[in-house]
């Protein structure tokens, strides 16, 4: 499943020093997703109108002319275009290198942000000096609330997970709603999680200062949840705003994934494992969760092998 002791080779990243006219630094990584990218620097142009700001685009060697429709439709973004694919973690931490502004906001490519959203973050974050991050209420195409905002997870986490069979059997059952925080949630106003989704997520720079960026032991995923845990134990709130609704069209590309992600998904979820709740490499849980997350990504690689195959789309990493 990979070494999970490798969080202290880890690169740190920080920001650039501040730049006090550029107020919110957004930070984009892709990978052969060329339209998406452009639909969602669109709707960022908009959702900036009224906040100086500044568009970090790392591109992972993408072969679909990324690179070239940005100069050309999107001259006023700054590219780093990486020779090789780095993954997620690494990719993100250059654009955080070079983030010069107060705030810094990690967008996926494939979501859609109006501008009434940014600004419910941006005013919320300016008001509450606790809040390390917050995100929007995550919706897929379809207006569904797509629970991406959760609590830290258990070993249960695998079984009752946004995806799993037992929560589509039961979807109401406890574990679930305990584990699965904005998709249950009935929120009146601003609410505390453990866990925000990276796919768009707001950090105040005092927090990048204190905990660093990424660690790029992940390659794509898990990695968003040992950050906020990081995070949270530096004693950092993070919070959703339900009032910024934000499109990702993560929908369009779940009935089918490659075998790389099935298998990066249990490597991070072992090294987040390790890393934050079983840090002894001689304890006997490790080797519990190595063979039970092995199980699992052997069933998860026969299922999604038996699934139709959609439309081809890249994830940035």
């Amino acid at each position: 499943m990979g070494d999970a002791d490798e969080s202290s080779r880890a690169r740190v990243s920080r920001m650039a020093p501040p730049d006090p006219a550029v107020e919110l630094s957004v930070g984009v990584v892709t990978y052969n997703r060329a339209p998406m990218l452009d639909q969602c620097l669109r709707s960022l142009r908009t959702a900036c109108v009224a906040i100086p700001y500044e568009v970090i685009v790392v591109d992972n060697s993408s072969r679909d002319g990324t690179v070239r429709m940005l100069g050309d439709r999107h001259p006023d973004v700054r590219v780093v275009a990486n020779a090789e694919n780095p993954g997620l973690t690494r990719a993100g931490n250059q654009a955080i290198s070079l983030a010069r502004g107060r705030h810094f906001l990690f967008l996926n490519d494939d979501t859609e942000i109006p501008q009434a959203a940014l600004e419910e973050l941006m005013r919320f974050q300016r008001a509450h000096p606790e809040a390390g991050a917050v995100g929007p209420q995550l919706l897929y195409a379809d207006g569904t609330e797509q629970g991406a905002h959760k609590a830290f997870p258990t070993p249960l986490a695998a079984f009752f997970g946004r995806r799993s069979l037992l929560r589509r059997w039961f979807p109401n059952n406890r574990f679930s709603r305990r584990y699965l925080t904005s998709a249950y949630a009935r929120p009146t106003g601003p609410y505390e999680v453990d866990s925000v989704s990276s796919a768009c997520i707001l950090i105040r720079r005092e927090t990048i200062d204190d905990v660093g960026g990424m660690d790029e032991g992940f390659f794509v995923y898990w990695s968003d949840v040992d950050w906020c845990r990081r995070m949270k134990d530096r004693g950092w709130k993070l919070y959703v705003v339900p009032s910024a609704r934000v499109v990702h069209l993560e929908g369009q590309m779940i009935s089918k994934q490659r075998p790389r992600a099935i298998i990066d998904f249990h490597r991070g979820a072992y090294r987040y494992y390790c890393k934050h709740d079983v840090p002894s490499a001689l304890s006997p849980m490790r080797g519990a969760a190595f063979v039970g997350l092995g199980v699992r990504t052997l069933v998860m690689l026969v299922a999604n092998a038996l699934r139709p195959s959609p439309p081809h789309v890249s994830r940035p990493g």
